[in-house]
């Protein structure tokens, strides 16, 4: 029996037809371990008084006997350390009945727990056919069967056993080869005969004996390998004793027990192995087996928890530091570990990170996570924030280089891995809070970190600033807004996530409340699925078009503002609902909002009035959620799911256009080209937005009622105008009164509005 220490020794058989004792001579060999296996057929009655070889008493395994196999009963006998060379097997009865004896040795056995399992007897109802209830036989172990045939005469052949004794007395011994599996497997056999005749099966599992020893080293426990596409590789190594003519190991299923992958050759010399499993498809959690090639009972299993996923990269200040400490009301995925020097579970603490780990592994497919918190408490984007830990020097010598806290990080995940899934960063607060411009350091540290990891910049989430009220007083509005734009200005690189200015803070001024934090996790997670391509959803809320118009109102101008919604189809308050969180400044001075509403007959307008009207002349911006503290307390959010913030990422430092919006489209109508047509009245007129016949849609504006003066000027409105002042409409303007056959004068063609 190759790859097992079990070998077959040798077999005897005899019978009589009535008598009360019965005696085989059978031969066992000198080979250690020695066990040797006797099956006893009794017709009719149940009279066995003892069985012996050598004189030694054999121990009774099993016995059954019923109608169902013709009134025969079949007893199964083993002996441990038979005597050596040719004895008797003697069988002794109370009275005189056929006797039939079957017998088999083997060497190689456990002599101590020599089979590990039992199964029921089976029989058949004379179908020529019978198949043994299940057994699970370990590694290098191997099926014995104790067989009963009604007839002598019958041929048989039985499955999966190598040797059957003879069945010319009724009955027989077989063995199977060497199981592989390293948990067991589950074993039957199946007896045939060329009869109709009767049938029974009982089995054991036989326990080989180990010719060495096997140990694991590792993995650690929750170790995440990082993926390469759908698959990674794991190195292991051990040491043994023995003369293996190779070693061999293979991942398994932990919750399963099923092999997965193929079992592979390790380098193994001086009793040390080592060597690399290859190709294990993303999950976990799995265990990893090792065995002796030639001896599988020769084992070992570690049953360490790892698994092929993602590694993802959380880093920068106070904010991603709390994010992986607040809060305790979100449980981790079983599948979520972590690494922070050592790997291990993700514990309940930080529910932000916690919310994103758990959130990447539904969307992957239940493959495990393992967050990296490498975020440092008071960081700042660039040492010129004057702070201890900083993420890139700008003041390198001889030219700027990565920062002290992030070449921690790098130490770290480069001890364990080539690569990073992606890499989550928010930082700027600290610069800000000192009163410095973190300038490039955000662009030069998301650059780096992707080279670094292995991965494109777009799998660098950089996350925009939120609030602050922690008083410091070096902070301002407008450093704070330098250093939150810095980092939405790399949206066109890496991946934006949506604003968080809107969550609620906690009494530091600058961290978020706990259950703020569940909602920031949250938005983490809705911008990495869509980074690594598990989502097509935006990762942001509406957006602000890249200009805005200005309808003179009065004295009450109104700026018309478009939204574009990503990830919902609208957003609130609803329609009609106030807005909040506007600013709004006339050559660079704030100007009071007297309201800013949701504009009710569309989904993607606001209408914001001002309190006095600019001139025409003047430079207007419109911001969104400007500086350190915004008024949120009414602000615009998706109707996605996510309930995902506006945020404002165009413009100049965060500031939109406000353009003068055109009211009047004006022009000279003459009656040939240089003589005015003075005093008309009555005209009638549409204006349209687009410049072409070709192209024209619904008129902005018409009617009956215009006229020229003396010089042949004329004016008409056209509030509703997209037109922005000097743009070039399309005017049709006459005097004609309907019919055909009526002299009219009119005009048709472009014009320009004002």
């Amino acid at each position: 029996m190759a790859s097992s220490s079990i070998v077959y020794d040798n077999k005897s058989a005899g019978s009589v037809a009535s008598a009360t004792s019965l005696t085989v001579a059978h031969t066992c060999s000198s080979s250690a371990n020695r066990v040797l296996f006797i099956n006893v057929v009794l017709a009719a009655s149940d009279v066995l008084t003892s069985v012996k070889y050598a004189g030694a008493s054999a121990t009774l395994l099993n016995k059954y006997g019923t109608s169902t196999n013709n009134g025969a009963f079949v007893y199964a006998y083993m002996l441990v350390a038979p005597a050596t060379g040719t004895n008797n097997i003697v069988v002794t009865t109370s009275s005189a009945s056929y006797i039939g004896v079957q017998a088999a040795s083997y060497t190689g056995v456990a002599q101590t727990g020599t089979y590990s399992a039992s199964s029921t007897p089976a029989y058949d109802d004379g179908d020529g056919q019978v198949t043994s209830n299940p057994i699970n036989v370990g590694a290098g172990g191997c099926l014995l069967a104790f067989v009963y045939i009604q007839d002598g005469t019958s041929t048989i052949s039985a499955s999966p056993l190598q040797t059957l004794s003879s069945s010319t007395t009724y009955g027989g011994i077989g063995a199977s080869a060497a199981y592989t599996a390293f948990n067991g497997s589950s074993v039957t056999s199946t007896i045939n005969e060329s009869g109709s005749d009767n049938l029974a099966i009982f089995t054991i599992a036989l326990v080989a004996i180990a010719t060495g020893t096997i140990t694991v080293v590792g993995p650690p426990a929750y170790k995440v390998v990082q993926r390469s596409g759908t698959t990674g590789s794991l190195a292991i190594s051990g040491t043994y004793t023995g003369t293996p003519t190779s070693v061999q190991a293979t991942a398994y299923n932990l919750a399963t027990g099923a092999q997965v992958g193929a079992f592979v050759t390790m380098t193994a010399s001086s009793g040390n192995w080592s060597g690399t499993l290859t190709n294990i498809p993303q999950g976990g959690w799995y265990g990893v087996a090792v065995q002796f090639s030639n001896d599988f009972a020769t084992g070992a299993v570690s049953t360490n928890k790892w698994g092929v996923g993602c590694l993802v990269g959380c880093i920068g200040g106070t904010i991603m530091a709390a994010a992986n400490t607040s809060g305790s009301a979100v449980t981790p995925n079983a599948l979520l570990a972590q690494y922070n020097g050592a790997w291990s579970a993700r514990a309940a603490g930080g529910d932000a990170l916690t919310t994103l780990g758990n959130a990447l592994i539904t969307a992957l497919g239940s493959v495990p996570v393992a967050l990296l918190p490498y975020a440092v408490s008071g960081s700042g984007a660039d040492i010129t924030s004057g702070v201890t830990n900083y993420w890139w020097n700008s003041q390198g010598n001889p030219s700027p280089t990565t920062g002290n806290a992030y070449n921690a990080f790098k130490a770290a995940w480069t001890a364990i891995s080539s690569k990073l899934e992606c890499i989550v960063f928010d930082v700027g607060q600290a610069d800000a809070i000192a009163g410095t411009d973190p300038g490039v350091a955000t662009q030069y540290s998301y650059t780096q970190a992707a080279t670094d990891a292995g991965i494109a910049e777009t799998r660098v989430i950089g996350v925009p600033l939120g609030s602050y009220t922690g008083g410091s007083s070096t902070c301002t509005d407008a450093t704070w807004e330098v250093a939150k734009q810095r980092v939405i200005a790399q949206g066109a690189n890496m991946t934006l996530a949506s604003a968080m200015a809107d969550l609620a803070l906690s009494a530091d001024g600058l961290t978020y409340t706990a259950a703020a934090m569940v909602t920031y996790g949250t938005r983490l997670s809705v911008a990495v699925k869509y980074a690594l391509g598990l989502s097509t959803s935006s990762p942001r809320g509406p957006s602000f078009s890249s200009s805005c118009a200005l309808r003179p109102s009065g004295t009450s101008p109104v700026i018309n503002v478009t939204m574009t919604n990503h990830l919902g189809t609208n957003f609130t308050p609803a329609s009609g609902s106030a807005l909040t969180g506007f600013r709004v400044t006339v050559n660079g001075n704030p100007v009071a909002i007297s309201s800013a509403v949701h504009k009710a007959s569309t989904s993607n307008q606001i209408t914001i009035t001002l309190a006095a009207s600019p001139q025409a002349t003047d430079q207007v911006y419109l911001y969104y959620q400007y500086g350190m503290a915004p008024n949120v307390s009414a602000p615009i959010l998706d109707n996605s799911t996510y309930l995902l913030p506006a945020m404002q990422d165009v413009g100049n430092n965060g500031g939109i256009t406000v353009n003068a919006q055109a009211s009047l489209a004006a022009g000279v109508l003459t009656t040939d080209g240089s003589t005015p047509a003075a005093n008309l009245t009555g005209l009638q007129y549409a204006y349209f937005d687009q410049n072409l016949p070709s192209s024209l849609a619904a008129p902005i504006a018409k009617g009956s009622n215009a006229s020229t003066d003396a010089n042949g000027n004329f004016s008409i409105s056209i509030a509703g105008t997209a037109s922005l002042v000097g743009a070039t409409g399309f005017l049709i303007i006459d005097n004609t009164n309907g019919s055909a056959q009526t002299a009219f004068s009119g005009y048709a063609g472009p014009v320009v509005v004002s």
